[in-house]
């Protein structure tokens, strides 16, 4: 070990702040660099060196260094990418798992009829689609009206409004168009 180590590790050790800038101001840009070829992540790679070097000096009377001092701290940051990124791993299944369980219970909401949260939304669904309906033009929401809840026929509707059924054809497309934009709107809206 060259007597610099040697110095930098006993002011370490001894507690003076000095040693720990030398350590930082020499080694700190070649490890995020090595923690980079790590984790991939250059906000990442800082995190986890700044975290070694506050965990260096917290632990300082508790560390044995036999070999360089480069080596150490190269070691401990492996470590901590390591570390690291098995962290992310288990991270990462357990957010898998959640998903899937939460798409299993929506799967399961959706196919039990008998679940309440179906009637709400079922009932919910229906007061905006009376609102939708509701908010059409006139002429327009007086035929879609007729077709769809009086389940009259497009030349019965066009006979009894005195109009082309070319008309009414057209006025229901409109509604429709007009109904499913409301409830996109609608939805989105609610649902995010």
């Amino acid at each position: 070990m060259q007597q610099y180590d040697i110095e930098i590790i006993q002011g370490l050790l001894d507690g003076n702040e000095w040693a720990m800038e030398e350590i930082f101001v020499a080694h700190y840009v070649n490890l995020c660099n090595y923690a980079f070829g790590f984790v991939r992540n250059k906000s990442d790679a800082e995190d986890i060196v700044s975290e070694g070097m506050v965990w260096l000096w917290n632990n300082r009377n508790k560390i044995k260094i036999s070999s360089s001092l480069r080596a150490y701290l190269y070691r401990l940051i492996h470590n901590r990418c390591v570390n690291f990124i098995e962290h992310k791993k288990i991270e990462s299944k357990y957010n898998e798992n959640i998903l899937v369980l939460h798409k299993a219970e929506l799967h399961r909401i959706s196919e039990g009829t008998d679940h309440p949260l179906n009637q709400i939304l079922a009932d919910e669904t229906q007061d905006r689609i009376t609102k939708a309906i509701e908010n059409l033009p006139a002429q327009c929401r007086d035929i879609f009206k007729l077709s769809r809840y009086s389940g009259l026929k497009n030349k019965e509707i066009a006979e009894k409004l005195n109009i082309a059924e070319t008309t009414v054809k057209k006025q229901i497309s409109i509604a429709l168009k007009k109904i499913k934009d409301f409830l996109s709107v609608v939805m989105l809206l609610f649902f995010s």
